[in-house]
């Protein structure tokens, strides 16, 4: 792999230091030692000795190996004695982990011709050579040497002929025989060789730490050229990695996502990874995480099924919100490209779409918002985990870059919000006297005797009035705090309350305008038996008066024989397992597939369209709060819409319409909290 292309994993030796640097410091490690030192690297196949490297050789090693001055055997070794230390050194560098935990990490072994050699292992960006010096003589003697200088041209040594030493090399490197086969060699030429081994010294004491030291200066100087080419291809990636994201920064807040999609497009190709995924929430504090843009080719899902959401609390990481639990062990700058539990545990509570080989890097905002950039299985094999540093620092540039123009737009978001306010506290005020009215109604009917009203009643009327009280008090808290956004959906207090008590408050807050347009509003069993939700129950409470009275305002005009229905009921579609839904389905005015996004916008009645419901009051208010509430929570609403005949709706059907809003939130399924409420059977 070329230094140039990341992870810069180099091939050979040779990659990394540049022209005749190997060789001088080969050379300068064979001075230092006074005695010829080899760098060799049998990825590939190279020996680095120095144009000289005869005159540092013993008088031996140069009659064998064809010494320009000492050449006197008639066939030259060199290339055999080259290919007994290439073996060597495939067998020491597969196996340099062991040299790394030893007391003095080299290796004594016993040449081809039965010479003593030592050597260790040097790592440079994960490649390992060996540093080898030697021709002494062995401690046992020269009775090895003797044998392979007669074995020369013949054969090879026999077990019995050798020291247990000499064989143990032999059986270690696997020497083949062919090592010894080169030509025969005449008894004069024997005799020269029998006469330089007298020469051979031991290896003298204190030598092998010498070397050592050699090997390691040499590593560190390789090392350093080779950070400084690492260093510069990562530079490179982190600038188009910032490049791409300020394009970003240009865009307008419809197209940031495809704009954040070509940004990841980088970061995967510069790793050269098989995808790239980003998620996060919708809001600041959502820890809840969904898809928002991707690289690549990402892991396919069942047909018809959304990809899945990274819950962070439900991976276990700690948020420094009052929520967290001891369970939440991890904190997100500590988790590790090798942590796949993270992933198992946050995606749908087990259901991980992403093999083993895929890394989750968590990232947030200081009080958020939260994101989870997963990155796919590294193309040419490498392990991620092996280059963590880097990965974390590039992932968690970009993801941080994200955060920060997502929460510009969210910031804007609330600017425009904040100017809305006073617009939608009438909205709140207006929908609370509604309710205290139609209740005041009630306990007057009691009062004066009118038929079809009883006692309880008066009760059940008189609880609802104190409730939108209590509505009306908040607005009033929250109008008057010198705190903006002070009832925001964002930094509102919550609390753990049964969805299904909220769902029941509304439809009572909205029995009364029901019967008054002659519409029953059927609840089902289930929406007592929801299980709770972490919420602001006062801002829950008015996301569904709003969609119950969007419901009766849009039902079928009052007629003697039709029967007038309003349904609040659990969804009948599935949807993802750790969510609790509502549906409220009423059947009159319709909405246009082209304008199933448009209806939760500010100030938007597409109504005024239908002469039927011309005249229905609304400023375009209501949807567009109940949107915000609900994807302030974390949750989300959508909406469907199809003529009774189940034909798309049109302009001429429009008004003959089954129209479902959906709800769906975080169920809250911590420990202490039990399911039902106050309406549970």
């Amino acid at each position: 792999m070329p230094l140039d292309k990341w992870p810069c994993v180099p091939d050979t030796f040779s990659s990394v230091l540049p022209g005749d640097l190997p060789f001088f410091l080969q050379t300068g490690a064979t001075h230092a030692l006074g005695r010829a030192v080899s760098i060799i690297d049998p990825y590939e196949g190279r020996r680095f000795d120095a144009i000289e490297r005869f005159d540092s050789y013993e008088r031996f090693c140069r009659c064998l190996r064809g010494g320009y001055r000492d050449q006197l055997v008639s066939t030259n070794w060199d290339a055999k004695c080259t290919e007994c230390d290439m073996l060597v050194a495939e067998h020491l560098c597969a196996h340099s982990h062991e040299f790394q935990n030893a007391l003095m990490p080299v290796t004594r072994y016993r040449c081809y011709m039965g010479l003593e050699e030592v050597a260790t292992t040097i790592s440079v960006g994960g490649l390992s050579v060996m540093v080898v010096s030697g021709q002494f003589r062995p401690s046992e003697g020269l009775s090895d040497v003797n044998t392979a200088i007669s074995c020369l041209g013949v054969r090879s040594p026999q077990q019995y002929e050798v020291s247990q030493a000499m064989w143990e090399s032999i059986c270690r490197f696997n020497f083949p025989n062919e090592l010894w086969m080169g030509a025969v060699v005449k008894e004069e030429e024997q005799i020269h060789l029998l006469c330089y081994a007298e020469e051979l010294q031991m290896v003298a004491e204190g030598f092998e730490a010498e070397l050592v030291q050699e090997a390691q200066r040499i590593e560190e100087i390789a090392q350093n050229y080779y950070d400084m080419a690492k260093g510069e291809v990562e530079a490179r990636i982190m600038r188009e990695i910032s490049a791409a994201v300020s394009e970003a920064t240009a865009c307008k807040a419809e197209n940031l996502w495809d704009s954040v999609s070509d940004a990841l497009d980088v970061l995967m190709r510069e790793l050269n990874v098989e995808y790239v995924a980003f998620f996060s929430g919708r809001a600041e504090r959502d820890t809840v995480l969904t898809l928002k843009a991707s690289a690549g080719s990402l892991p396919r899902v069942s047909e018809g099924a959304s990809f899945p959401h990274f819950n962070w609390r439900k991976a276990g990481i700690r948020t420094q919100d009052e929520r967290d639990t001891p369970t939440q062990v991890r904190d997100w700058t500590s988790v590790s490209l090798g942590d796949h539990e993270l992933i198992d545990l946050g995606f749908r509570g087990g259901a991980n779409p992403f093999p083993l080989s895929a890394c989750l890097i968590p990232v947030r905002l200081p009080g958020g918002p939260f994101a989870a950039l997963v990155i796919g299985p590294q193309l040419a094999g490498v392990n991620l985990v092996d280059y963590e540093s880097f990965v974390m620092t590039a992932c968690r540039d970009l993801a941080t870059r994200v955060l920060t123009l997502q929460l510009a737009q969210i910031l804007e978001q609330d600017r425009s919000d904040w100017e809305n306010s006073s617009r939608l506290t009438g909205h709140r005020v207006r929908a609370s006297i509604q309710s205290m009215q139609s209740q005041l109604n009630t306990v007057r009917a009691v009062q004066t005797g009118e038929p079809g009203f009883i006692a309880a009643d008066r009760d059940t009327a008189e609880k609802d009035l104190q409730i939108a009280f209590q509505d009306l008090r908040e607005i009033s808290y929250a109008a008057e705090s010198s705190v903006p956004g002070a009832f925001d959906v964002k930094i509102a207090r919550r609390e753990s309350v049964p969805l299904g008590d909220i769902v029941w408050d509304a439809v009572e807050a909205q029995r009364d305008l029901a019967d008054e347009n002659g519409i029953e509003i059927e609840v089902s069993e289930g929406i007592s038996k929801l299980p709770p939700v972490y919420v602001n129950p006062t801002l829950m409470r008015f996301a569904f008066i709003n969609l119950i009275n969007n419901g009766l305002k849009y039902s079928y005009p009052r007629q003697k024989d039709r029967k007038r229905i309003l349904r609040v009921q659990p969804p009948h579609r599935p949807f993802d397992p750790d969510e609790v839904g509502v549906e409220i389905v009423n059947f009159g005015l319709g909405i246009k597939q082209a304008d199933r996004t448009r209806i939760f916008e500010w100030g938007v009645r597409l109504a005024k369209g239908a002469s039927t419901f011309r005249e229905v009051y609304g400023k375009g208010i209501g949807l567009w709060e109940v949107k915000h509430i609900i994807e302030g929570h974390g949750g989300r609403v959508s909406v469907s819409s199809v003529h009774h005949s189940r034909e798309p709706v049109t302009d001429q059907n429009i008004t003959q319409c089954i129209t479902v809003f959906t709800v769906l939130l975080l169920a809250d399924m911590r420990p202490h909290t039990v399911e039902g409420g106050r309406h549970a059977n």
